[in-house]
């Protein structure tokens, strides 16, 4: 049995990130870049107008000649004096010598000859060159999430394909002869992996299978499929030590193992294995705990592996209400933050409880010990399965 801190770095001292691939621009939103992304010129490359009006040279009469206009399609490639004007729409290529914009609302034409009423100054209404980007910049991060901005941006830049980390392959696998899909009739319905393969529906990840194992010859066959095409694989229920009926004598005639079990309430039967590349974790068919074995262990691992920042971001708070029990090892509870003190007692503490996720914000990690008061010291996560 190892502590929670050692556990973590058992399961991440070897991992390493999985390969890099190029995919069409189209497809990289939701993908995890696996390089930086440079601006290679100015953005916008010329200096544009911002609005619909007329370009002018200040400083000038409030009368002047209008010598031409400047289209999207077509830009104006004279070059503008005092007292003269150029016709602009919207992103269109200002001409050379202008240095401010009139909108239209504050003129008036006749015939070749524009009056302003409404004199700018200078350099107003213009998309100055390089004011989105400058040349040499970076936009966005090797690691970074690629949003549907970020893929406006590189449409921008005149990228076609980006470089990514290539996805996180997982298997889900449901254990208990007892199970029934959520579609069948039953008392003991398999909700685990249906939901944390909607956890899992992420661009960045493919999940390999989902399903229900009710022996040890169609657990053991299905590890032996998921080890060839997996980066992890993790089984929900049946997370027994015992030699008969549980899965610890299966998995390890196929892995080798990194830990089993974890000095923490609740999720203690949580068993971790590798072979080659590919991770195995057991995990409690009970709610609370499975979830608490992924976010403390698999999904930091989900993260490093597609090349995102892993590191737990934790802060000191303190107890809102007392608990009064006594803990042999570290303790979790799943609660919410006011004022930065940490209340738990509105949401189920049980294992197996579905209700104590409505609401919950945080979870709190108490160090094992006697009762705590109001008022001690723990340390808080915020609560995210967001992968």
């Amino acid at each position: 049995m190892v502590d929670v801190e050692k556990a973590k770095i058992l399961i991440l001292q070897n991992a390493s990130l999985l390969g890099t691939e190029y995919v069409s621009l189209k497809d990289s939103i939701g993908r995890i870049l696996a390089e930086d992304i440079k601006v290679e010129e100015d953005v916008p490359a010329r200096n544009l107008s911002a609005m619909d009006g007329f370009a002018i040279k200040l400083p000038c009469d409030d009368k002047c000649k209008i010598i031409g206009e400047s289209r999207t399609e077509r830009p104006f490639l004279g070059e503008i004096s005092q007292n003269e004007a150029v016709k602009v729409s919207t992103g269109s290529v200002l001409p050379k010598g202008s240095n401010a914009v009139v909108l239209i609302e504050d003129t008036l034409v006749s015939s070749d000859v524009v009056y302003i009423k409404k004199m700018p100054l200078e350099g107003r209404n213009i998309f100055k060159m390089g004011e989105e980007y400058e040349a040499g910049s970076i936009v966005s991060y090797n690691g970074s999430k690629i949003s549907p901005f970020d893929f406006a941006t590189f449409c921008r830049l005149n990228k076609t394909k980006v470089k990514v980390f290539k996805k996180v392959k997982i298997s889900l696998l449901a254990v208990g002869k007892e199970l029934v899909s959520c579609e069948e009739e039953g008392l003991y319905k398999n909700f685990l992996t249906p939901t944390f393969e909607e956890i899992l529906r992420r661009p960045h990840i493919e999940i390999k299978r989902n399903i229900i194992c009710r022996n040890n010859y169609e657990i053991e066959g299905e590890l032996k499929k998921a080890l060839d095409d997996s980066d992890i694989i993790i089984s929900f229920g049946n997370a027994s030590f015992d030699s008969s009926d549980g899965l610890f004598p299966v998995v390890q005639k196929i892995f080798e193992p990194i830990f089993w079990r974890v000095k923490m309430q609740p999720g203690k039967s949580l068993m971790a294995f590798k072979k080659n590349k590919t991770y195995y974790f057991g995990l409690s068919g009970n709610v609370w705990a499975a979830v608490l074995g992924f976010y403390l262990f698999i999904r930091p691992l989900i993260f490093l592996l597609s090349g995102q920042d892993y590191k737990f971001k934790s802060f000191e708070s303190v107890l809102g209400e007392a608990f009064n029990k006594n803990s042999k090892e570290a303790r979790f509870l799943r609660g919410t933050l006011i004022d930065n003190k940490f209340y738990f007692k509105k949401f189920s503490q049980h294992s197996h409880s579905l209700k104590g996720f409505r609401d919950m914000t945080h979870i709190a990690m108490l160090n094992p010990g006697p009762p705590q008061d109001i008022g001690a010291k723990v340390r808080v996560f915020e609560f995210s399965l967001e992968v």
